[in-house]
């Protein structure tokens, strides 16, 4: 099987096609919610509730940003399997 340019952007991580490019971006999405959450000057006990925040906010923008890149195989079904 040949692999196409488009084949050769992506890696497969555990069952997944994954673009590179979109994996760092969304790390460094994640990465950005997570640090501006932490600086918040609060008090500590808030810290951890605004670095949960920011990991499902991070995570929202992401999930919404980034599409999944899956490959489906069709397999047909056949009547004399019993």
């Amino acid at each position: 099987m040949k692999q196409t340019p488009k084949d050769e952007k992506n890696v497969l991580i555990w069952g997944e096609h994954i673009n590179i490019k979109d994996f760092v971006i969304g790390i460094i999405i994640q990465l950005i919610f997570l640090i501006v959450a932490l600086l918040i000057p609060v008090k500590s006990d808030l810290r951890l509730i605004l670095g949960l925040v920011g990991i499902v906010l991070g995570f929202t923008v992401n999930t919404i940003w980034i599409k999944p890149k899956r490959n489906l195989e069709v397999v047909e079904e056949q009547a004399n399997d019993i």
